[in-house]
């Protein structure tokens, strides 16, 4: 694509079959593409002087894209060259209200105050504190955020106790760094956390397999005492029907307690199957846990050094733009400071 500056007719592009083009992508790609695309059409028209159609173009771009910022401010700068200070000012304060914390609306809101003329001292001085005042939120928030002098990745690319609108200002820059791909990083992190906390289920499931086992031996030890006990009188059934016997006797009596011993030994196997399995049971569950507990402990480690490799990685992007972005507000926050006292000085009899 041809520079923002660029206006020859040669070298502008054709925006409309862009925007075409760019509907055709899936939903996520569009969207980003055609407010990119909204806001080159609108920079080009800025920059060959056309004001008004600029305008109209960078307000199409919709608020909630990665374009919005930019548009905002340059519609605000667009009246700061038609000499419009007043309309520039209310757009530079919507941009801080609507993505405050980020560095170009705070310099875009030291602009509109600079613009003001002295009899307009007190709107001037509005601004400055404006500036001022998120320039040292922010600070003081991303103070907090590396108490420990490590900044913890998670507390940045999800929701934390960090100030919603200053994580998402400094993961907005996080993600522009140059040098790394956070994106990337973050999301082979994201995985590792994700592992962990799958560990950490799989741990639970397994303290409840362990809380059921146990359950179940003690159930089987009631269950082969019960069976040892029925054991003990079948055995005791089983002398006395032996001690009527009476060798090649087949009268009924006979009969009849013959078949009582059989039905009595056929018990008996019965039971003494059910105790071998018990203990088979009890013989095979330790070795069932430490089989478990060796599986969680090699996933645990496998996950940890996940989240060692890619920590570092998003350490290395967080630290970078962290510096940066820490600079830069205390850079805004002391121009501030110094102009909001160069213009209350003035303002004095």
């Amino acid at each position: 694509m041809a520079p923002l500056t660029d206006t020859t007719p040669e070298k502008t592009p054709n925006y409309n079959a862009a925007l075409r083009d760019a509907n055709r992508l899936d939903p996520a790609a569009s969207f980003v593409l055609r407010n990119h695309l909204l806001l080159r059409q609108g920079a080009q028209k800025l920059a060959a002087g056309d004001y008004s159609q600029g305008r109209q173009q960078l307000t199409q771009v919709e608020t909630d894209s990665p374009s919005a910022v930019q548009a905002s401010l340059l519609i605000a700068e667009s009246y700061r060259l038609e000499q419009q200070p007043e309309q520039a000012k209310d757009w530079f304060l919507r941009t801080a209200l609507h993505y405050p914390y980020r560095t170009e609306t705070l310099f875009g809101l030291l602009s509109a105050a600079n613009d003001q003329p002295p009899e307009k001292t007190g709107l001037a001085l509005a601004l400055y504190d404006k500036a001022r005042e998120q320039a040292d939120f922010a600070l003081t928030q991303l103070q907090q955020l590396k108490q420990n002098d490590l900044i913890d990745p998670l507390a940045v690319i999800f929701p934390s106790s960090l100030d919603e609108q200053v994580r998402q200002a400094f993961l907005q820059r996080c993600l522009h760094n140059p040098d790394e791909d956070l994106l990337s990083e973050s999301s082979r992190l994201q995985e590792a956390v994700s592992s962990l906390l799958h560990l950490q289920q799989q741990r639970q499931a397994l303290a409840g397999q362990l809380q059921s086992l146990q359950a179940q031996l003690e159930e089987y030890q009631r269950q082969r005492q019960h069976l040892q006990n029925q054991l003990s009188r079948l055995a005791t059934q089983q002398n006395a029907l032996e001690s009527q016997l009476i060798p090649n006797n087949l009268d009924d009596d006979q009969v009849r307690i013959r078949r009582q011993l059989g039905q009595l030994r056929n018990q008996v196997i019965r039971m003494e199957n059910q105790i071998a399995f018990i203990d088979r049971t009890r013989q095979q569950l330790p070795a069932m846990v430490d089989n478990l507990n060796a599986e969680i402990r090699q996933l645990h480690e496998q996950a940890m050094t996940q989240l060692k490799s890619s920590n570092k990685a998003v350490q290395a992007v967080l630290e970078n733009t962290y510096q940066a972005y820490y600079g830069e507000l205390r850079n805004l926050a002391a121009e501030a400071r110094l102009q909001l006292a160069e213009r209350q000085a003035m303002r004095k009899p």
